[in-house]
């Protein structure tokens, strides 16, 4: 079993604070870094044990399959979130809705937010297991 102290915890956030890229033009978009992708992390971060997200980076040109989610959420076990983050009035694409399908098929939801309290409606309704 791994070990890590509260020493070690606080060493690593300070670390990741650090390597976090600085907002670029795309923080002023409703749904990215600055937007509401931004306040589902900061609502993350704020629970206790902070629950983990994997946000693709946005400053790089994606390596992903088209039409993936935009987030995969880890909450308390067995709880995993995969989440398409949308303006409000946004509209999935062609790409989106057939990896939804895909992902439908085997089991898995993506559920498309349109705002925080959409995410956390969701989160309180939802889980696996």
């Amino acid at each position: 079993m791994v070990t890590f102290s509260h020493s070690d915890f606080l060493n690593y956030e300070a670390k990741q604070a650090k390597s976090k890229p600085s907002p670029s033009n795309a923080a002023s978009r409703e749904t990215g870094k600055g937007g509401l992708q931004q306040k589902i992390m900061d609502w993350c971060d704020a629970q206790w044990p902070k629950w983990v997200y994997d946000f693709p980076r946005t400053d790089l040109k994606s390596t992903l399959p088209l039409g993936r989610h935009d987030a995969t959420i880890w909450g308390p076990f067995p709880r995993c979130y995969l989440i398409e983050t949308k303006a409000k009035g946004g509209k999935l694409s062609e790409d989106q809705r057939i990896w939804i399908t895909r992902m439908k098929a085997i089991k898995w939801e993506v559920r498309v937010i349109f705002s925080i309290e959409d995410f956390i409606e969701f989160t309180k309704t939802y889980q696996l297991g």
